[in-house]
């Protein structure tokens, strides 16, 4: 069953009231009726399971059942920063990496990208990134959505971004450095930022520059994967190295 994301103001006592676009959504698309349950989200990344006891155009209301409090088994926060890459390649990144359970996606505009929003364009796409994430953490019973950042640069990334105990850049000019090396030590690792190019990849001033700034170019072994593809292999691998993959 998938989660819905509510706002603590909706929760009043014993009772959960929905209204707006996700009214809209549980009505129209999902036809909810009195006596079935939902379960709800809030702002603490509580969990909550609701019988519905009023379905009507204006709001839908049920009382809370059974109330999960979060529990955290980690406190470790995944930054994927991924080159734009062209059509709904970059729709796809967000969904499975949403999945995956990342903290924040940041889409860069590299030296090779051939998407390259405008700023209008680029509040449209947001939003629409916004929305994918918002769905596949509801799909895929996550209790938080991962922040989709505004587009950058990549330069305005490399000089802005913050502490981060763990920094990769995927590279397939790499030939000293495999994943396997890097992850060798990761027991006090509570932050990570994993850096993708486009389907054109990085260029190496790109990448001196990332190594300058901190991160470590990594390779994924002979095999060049698709810019999509490599996010997944690189937050699985991760994922289970940081022993969050159960």
């Amino acid at each position: 069953m998938p989660n819905f994301f509510i706002k603590n103001s909706q929760i009043k006592d014993d009772r959960i009231e929905v209204t707006g676009d996700l009214l809209k959504h549980l009505l129209g698309s999902l036809r909810i009726k009195i006596g079935e349950r939902i379960v709800f989200v809030d702002e603490d990344k509580n969990r909550y399971l609701v019988a519905v006891t009023h379905a009507g155009k204006d709001s839908i209301t049920g009382n809370i059942i059974d109330k999960t409090v979060l529990i955290r088994k980690h406190g470790v926060s995944i930054n994927l920063v991924q080159a734009i890459p062209k059509g709904p390649k970059f729709d796809y990144i967000i969904q499975k990496s949403t999945e995956l359970g990342v903290s924040a996606i940041t889409p860069v505009i590299s030296e090779r990208c051939v998407v390259r929003p405008e700023k209008e364009q680029a509040q449209a796409k947001l939003l629409r990134w916004r929305r994918i994430a918002l769905e596949a953490a509801q799909q895929s019973n996550r209790r938080d959505v991962p922040e989709i950042k505004t587009p950058v640069t990549f330069t305005e990334f490399l000089t802005s971004y913050g502490k981060v105990d763990l920094k990769i850049l995927l590279w397939e000019g790499e030939k000293e450095h495999g994943i396997k090396d890097i992850l060798k030590n990761t027991k006090d690792v509570k932050s990570v930022a994993v850096v993708i190019g486009p389907e054109g990849g990085f260029s190496e001033n790109e990448v001196k520059i990332a190594v300058e700034k901190g991160f470590t170019s990594v390779s994924l072994g002979e095999s060049i994967l698709r810019t999509e593809t490599a996010p997944i292999v690189i937050l699985s691998i991760i994922l289970y190295e940081l022993g969050l993959l159960i």
